[in-house]
């Protein structure tokens, strides 16, 4: 499934690293995937033409020095190329984290404005397994974000939840899609989509 074939490929080699989008505690030096824990249930909460989600927990999580429950929903609309993910931790977590994995070719894109409302980090580049262009983008809540950095392996975004409640937003794209994005400035074009969404809130009148 990392070779091309009729109905696509895994482009991404991820291996150690976050990939794009998992979910990490940040230890002070790397990011850590959720690993330690006691067990984990997951259920496909919607599976619809218009939305489906998943729903994961993971209970007994030891995130650094504190062992907590965390649960995990990912939501992705029709028509919408990024995933949404929200995070829910029992406990007082303050460094969540997410990322995205560093590969060769793959340019570091970041928005940090804290006069908006959402902020990203992206990489765009030849950094496709068919070495094809391939853009990968994480959005944040500006004011949950703790620190963007970086480990060995990935670009980080640490978070400090509200309420022990944290969300984000994460997007691919690919020079072989089926809506391809073959340059950096139409992955830019498609971020800047997204930002608009999220930055303006969609307001719904009913008319009797």
């Amino acid at each position: 499934y990392h070779k091309l074939t009729s109905w696509g490929m895994d482009n991404l080699k991820v291996g150690p690293a976050l990939g794009i989008g998992t979910i990490a505690i940040w230890d002070g030096e790397k990011a850590v995937r959720v690993a330690k824990k006691d067990s984990t249930t997951c259920l496909v909460q919607a599976d619809g033409k218009i939305r489906s989600q998943v729903k994961t927990t993971y209970y007994g999580w030891k995130a650094n020095n504190t062992k907590c429950n965390l649960t995990s929903l990912i939501s992705i609309d029709a028509g919408n190329c990024a995933s949404h993910m929200e995070l829910l931790v029992d406990k007082t977590i303050d460094n969540l984290a997410t990322g995205i994995i560093k590969v060769k070719g793959g340019e570091l894109i970041v928005s940090n404005n804290k006069n908006d409302e959402w902020s990203y980090i992206a990489t765009f580049g030849k950094q496709s397994l068919n070495k094809d262009m391939q853009g990968l983008a994480i959005f944040a809540r500006t004011k949950q974000i703790k620190a963007i950095t970086e480990d060995e392996l990935n670009h980080v975004i640490v978070l400090t939840p509200d309420n022990g409640y944290a969300e984000y937003y994460f997007m691919p794209t690919w020079e072989l899609d089926n809506e391809p994005v073959a340059t950096k400035e139409a992955f830019i074009k498609c971020i800047d989509e997204v930002m608009h969404r999220l930055n303006n809130k969609t307001t719904i009148t009913i008319k009797k």
